[in-house]
């Protein structure tokens, strides 16, 4: 992203042990603040400041600043999502949950509650300050692709899954109740084009098992 004309990047970078790597953060002036609307290959500007680099036990594939830029949150090929404090650029918590690689990270608009995907079919709520998980979807003989929290609302949010089992994709809104998470299927793309996704009436899939109905106030 831009800021007061310098362009901000986190960058990652493998070690010689194949078990470990560094996300490299820094930044690089740039004189033409429409550069980045041209032809993206046609520049290979390098790093003229490297301000920190961050240690982590394993590959990051996925991470997140927080919408105040203070948090970084990175998702890691063992199944531990890491935040940081990006001032410091120190590790603030280490949370621990999925059992394959994480997927996807997304913050609520607070910051104080943080989602997580994850290859082993598990959707996960995490309370950052507590480093606790406090709402959890989990399904079986699936993978969770993607996810992402709603701007404004910390309840709701859009998940992208494949199945492990047979050539099937689906993408759902997940409502997270009191009673449990709710899912929505919204699209499937390998639904017939004269189908609705999800088979008409029989939207909701998973989660409690409620029938499809209008989002909580």
């Amino acid at each position: 992203f831009f800021r007061s004309r310098h362009e901000f990047f986190i960058g990652a970078r493998s070690l010689d042990s194949p078990t470990q790597g560094q996300l490299v953060v820094g930044h690089t002036h740039t004189h033409n603040m429409n550069l980045a609307l041209l032809d993206p290959f046609s520049h290979n500007e390098l790093p003229e400041v490297i301000e920190a680099k961050l240690e982590v036990p394993s590959t990051v594939s996925v991470c997140a600043f927080n919408r105040r830029g203070s948090m970084l949150a990175g998702g890691c090929d063992n199944g531990h999502v890491i935040v940081w404090d990006f001032e410091t650029h120190g590790v603030a918590r280490t949370l621990e949950l999925h059992e394959a690689p994480v997927t996807s990270v997304s913050w609520t608009k607070s910051s104080r509650r943080l989602l997580s995907s994850g290859a082993d079919g598990r959707l996960a709520v995490w309370d950052v300050l507590g480093a606790c998980v406090v709402q959890l979807l989990a399904r079986e003989n699936l993978e969770f692709t993607g996810a992402s929290t709603h701007p404004l609302r910390r309840d709701v949010c859009l998940a992208c899954s494949s199945s492990t089992v047979v050539a099937s994709r689906e993408v759902s809104l997940v409502f997270w109740e009191a009673a449990g998470p709710r899912s929505l299927a919204l699209l499937s793309p390998d639904a017939p084009a004269d189908e609705p996704a999800g088979g008409g009436g029989e939207g909701a899939a998973g989660g409690s098992g409620g029938s499809p109905g209008q989002p909580p106030p």
